[in-house]
């Protein structure tokens, strides 16, 4: 049987949190150690590669070895977009299998979250965590509001987000040929008019954006 797989995708330049956000210590550990033990005790994961930041690979090697991460496959460095990196991490997976591609800013996510999802990929096809919008969603333009969006329908995506190797692959070859890049991977599906389904999430299940979304993950810890 086709196994399943991890990848990590950790190499943003934290622009907005002023630092490499995955690097940042937590009760002692970097950001990124949280996402890695958590596919590291997921029992339906048999290996995970992990992209990350060229200047980092040496750092987290040591760390994953001193972790005894024993289902990491590989460290990579990724590229400038995070699609340059999904990318590059899905050369270093086999051509079979099923691929949760989560990133490594989301520390909350849990084995539990990470076994459902590869589940319900394997009965429905591609799948994604994501959380219904609850706040009222205003378009502005100029700082002016121009219009009221209806919320009913709108769901806040988060990750691991769930797919078929091959199909993954397929799709991003077809996109980066394309000059497409993409903030997800349910988007470059989407290309192939692949549709993903979703299961609802949790808002502990936060991604690590801004030095306030770190005190909160750390209150959460």
């Amino acid at each position: 049987m086709a196994k399943n797989y991890g990848l990590v995708v950790a190499a943003g330049q934290g622009h907005r949190f002023n630092g490499l956000k995955q690097f940042a210590l937590v009760k002692g550990h970097p950001l990124i150690i949280y996402s890695l033990t958590a596919f590291e005790k997921c029992p339906e994961v048999n290996g995970i590669v992990v992209v990350t930041n060229r200047s980092k690979l040496k750092y987290l090697e040591a760390l994953t070895k001193r972790a005894r991460f024993g289902k990491l496959i590989v460290i990579v460095a990724g590229g400038q977009y995070r699609s340059d990196s999904v990318k590059h991490g899905l050369d270093f997976l086999p051509e079979e299998g099923v691929v949760a591609v989560h990133d490594g800013v989301r520390p909350m996510v849990t084995p539990e979250m990470i076994a459902r999802g590869f589940r319900l990929c394997r009965r429905t096809g591609p799948a994604t965590y994501g959380i219904p919008i609850t706040d009222t969603i205003k378009r502005v333009s100029g700082r002016k509001i121009t219009e009221t969006v209806n919320r009913d329908r709108l769901f806040a995506i988060q990750t691991p987000q769930f797919f078929p190797i091959r199909l993954l692959r397929q799709a991003y070859d077809t996109a980066l040929a394309k000059g497409i890049r993409a903030t997800d991977d349910c988007t470059i599906v989407e290309l192939l008019g692949v549709k993903s389904h979703i299961v609802v999430g949790s808002p502990r299940n936060i991604k690590v954006t801004t030095r306030e979304d770190l005190e909160i993950v750390k209150g959460l810890l």
